[in-house]
C-alpha cells in the first residue's frame, strides 16, 4: 500500500507541475532563471531525479514536472528507484524482525 501511495503521489505531483508549474516558476523566478534550471535538468536531470526518489523530500516531482522533464525519464529515474527503495527498506525491516524473534 505504501508503494502505491508513494507512486500515485509522485505521479500526481509531476502531473500538476507539468500542467501549471512552468508558468508559476516563470512568474516567480523569471524566464532566464527557469531556462537555466531547465538546461541543468536536461543535462543532469536523471541523477537529480534518482537522488530525490530515495530522499524523503516531498515536492520534488512537482519541480521536475514544472521544468518540463520528459515523463519517461521521470518514470525510469524517479518512480522505479522510489519503488525499489521502499521495497528494500521493507525487506530490511522484515529481516530485522525475524532476527529478533
Amino acid at each position: 500500500m505504501i508503494v502505491v501511495g508513494s507512486t500515485l503521489g509522485s505521479l500526481l505531483g509531476f502531473y500538476i507541475g507539468k500542467r501549471k508549474g512552468y508558468l508559476l516558476a516563470r512568474e516567480l523566478y523569471g524566464k532566464e532563471k527557469v531556462d537555466k534550471m531547465k538546461s541543468i535538468l536536461d543535462s543532469y536531470g536523471k541523477w537529480f531525479v534518482a537522488l530525490s526518489a530515495i530522499s524523503p523530500l516531498p515536492y520534488i516531482p512537482l519541480i521536475f514536472g514544472s521544468l518540463n522533464m520528459e515523463g519517461r525519464k521521470f518514470i525510469y529515474y524517479g518512480l522505479i528507484p522510489r519503488i525499489l527503495g521502499i521495497i528494500a527498506v521493507w525487506l530490511l525491516l522484515l529481516a530485522n524482525i525475524n532476527i529478533l524473534v
